[in-house]
């Protein structure tokens, strides 16, 4: 795992992740997820202690080489799982399983799914729940200037991916300093 750590994109982010969450419940949220409503679902899981993740759109994305060693350990993951926002309660993933999945990692990097695929495989053994698709947005939607964007006034929040990220500054960023109550 330290080879993991240290030299793939998103090691660090793995790394703490594994880390805060020994110490303490986490939260976790990426830098291009925004809440703009109460997250009611997301408040009621935090209070009960329930792991949570939000989904992808579609079907979610993942390194194929760590879901071939899953499975050589008979272990399922979440498919439709989205790494941007989480809570993990605390000591709710295991930090000696995430190094079964990444031995014999080595770089170079050759996805960049790698740790949301490990973290799909945390998260579906710690008994974790999706949030619902229709107020935790993971969207590539307004892509292209016909299609209608989010109706930022029905949704907790949006994990801004991909091609759609200049819409979290030029539509969701304003919405969100509107609501200063959030």
């Amino acid at each position: 795992m330290p080879c993991f750590l240290d030299h793939h994109s998103l090691g660090k982010k793995l790394g703490i992740i594994l880390a805060l969450q020994a110490e303490r419940s986490l939260l976790y949220s990426d830098q291009d997820v925004l809440a703009f409503n109460f997250p009611a679902q997301l408040s009621t899981g935090i209070a009960r202690g329930v792991p949570l993740y939000i989904c992808e759109e579609n079907s979610g994305c993942f390194d194929a080489d760590i879901l071939d060693r899953a499975q050589e350990l008979g272990l399922p993951h979440a498919p439709q799982l989205n790494s941007g926002l989480l809570f993990i309660p605390q000591n709710g993933l295991a930090v000696d399983l995430a190094a079964q999945l990444l031995a014999g990692w080595r770089p170079p990097m050759r996805s960049w799914f790698t740790e949301q695929t490990v973290l799909s495989v945390l998260m579906q053994q710690a008994g974790s729940l999706p949030l619902a698709r229709e107020n935790y947005v993971v969207s590539n939607r307004r892509q292209f200037y016909w299609e209608p964007d989010v109706d930022y006034s029905s949704i907790a929040a949006r994990h801004f991916t991909g091609p759609v990220r200049h819409l979290m500054y030029g539509k969701g960023m304003p919405k969100v300093i509107q609501k200063r109550s959030i």
